[in-house]
């Protein structure tokens, strides 16, 4: 008969094996999400994000099914200002509400908190020259929300959240937001030029209900 101490070292090596192949797992099914087909639309046309942005640069995300991309800020500003007119607000009469890092992350006049990744540190300020960087943002509280489908996933390195809302963000480790691995928690009403050892690491976001 096998003797305790040696059955539970049996165990223990047999979970420390488990562990790195659960994670593996996790992170083959959030890659076949990049597989899927992103419904996005640029300048009328639907593109997939996860093959690349072509000339797009700022994505909006308001659902997973609902992501409109820009090719500049002022293409951003002429979409809030439509659909502001369409809502029956005059942009002209009445200025676009302002919030935390507003003009890194701006928003619409009913839809105008937005929690904002950025390509390069400072808020794409730091872009080197010639580069056009882009921005990923999302609003759909409560669903974890895996950056690669988007293209984006470990390619952030600032943020800005206008949402009064915690955002958790994950990398590779945990890329289905079981947090089982490492996260981080973004304030609500916060912002930084920089995420220092987690630059370019954030895999997947859940903003907090």
């Amino acid at each position: 008969m096998m003797s305790l101490p040696i059955m539970l070292l049996l165990l223990l090596m047999v979970a420390g094996a488990l562990a790195p192949a659960a994670q593996a797992s996790d992170r083959e099914a959030s890659a076949d999400e990049s597989q899927m087909t992103t419904p996005a639309t640029f300048e009328g046309d639907q593109i997939d994000l996860a093959e690349g942005w072509g000339e797009a640069r700022i994505c909006l995300v308001y659902t997973e099914d609902h992501i409109e991309c820009f090719g500049s800020e002022t293409d951003v500003e002429q979409h809030f200002e439509e659909r502001a007119r369409a809502a029956g607000i005059d942009p002209d009469e009445q200025p676009a509400p302002q919030n935390v890092g507003a003009d890194a992350c701006p928003g619409g006049w009913f839809e105008d908190e937005w929690f904002c990744l950025y390509e390069y540190r400072t808020f794409n300020e730091d872009a080197p020259a010639g580069v056009t960087p882009r921005r990923l943002q999302f609003q759909d509280v409560g669903p974890c929300q895996s950056l690669s489908p988007y293209g984006f996933a470990e390619q952030a390195t600032s943020w800005v959240n206008n949402l009064s809302n915690d955002t958790r963000v994950f990398d590779g480790a945990d890329p289905n937001c079981n947090q089982t691995a490492g996260f981080l928690t973004l304030s609500g009403e916060a912002q930084s030029a920089h995420l220092g050892a987690w630059n370019n690491r954030i895999w997947s976001i859940r903003i907090l209900p």
